[in-house]
């Protein structure tokens, strides 16, 4: 099993890269698209990891103000290249639309990680 495991692993690297690389590299990216006016958030664990981080436009931002009547919060297990959790908010519009309100990756689902997610997006949008 193994064996398996690091076949599996070493494919991954290999056909997509270094997850520790890519990680900063979005990190990167997401700090300067939070210059337009949006909000980028992360923190890192004492190995100087990244551990969670939160990310919302400010198109989102201005959705949020019209369209938090409903919001659906969507939570993958382990399926990203990052290893990490995806969390999408999601509203719906007036038409009946699913709009992207915010998206964060937590390094793991403790009530503790989703609450910083809440917070961290309620602080955002007011």
């Amino acid at each position: 099993m193994a064996q398996i495991k690091y076949q599996a692993m070493k494919f991954l690297k290999e056909t997509y890269g270094d997850p520790d690389k890519d990680a900063y590299k979005f990190v990167e990216l997401a700090k300067e698209a939070a210059k337009d006016g949006g909000y980028f958030k992360h923190s890192t664990n004492s190995s100087q990891e990244l551990f969670r981080m939160i990310y919302l436009s400010k198109t989102i931002q201005i959705y949020s103000n019209y369209f938090l009547d409903l919001v659906i919060v969507d939570a993958t297990f382990w399926r990203n290249h990052f290893n990490f959790s995806l969390i999408n908010v999601i509203g719906i519009n007036n038409l009946g639309q699913n709009i992207m309100l915010a998206f964060g990756l937590l390094s793991n689902e403790t009530n503790e990680a989703h609450e910083w997610v809440f917070l961290t997006v309620e602080k955002c949008m007011g």
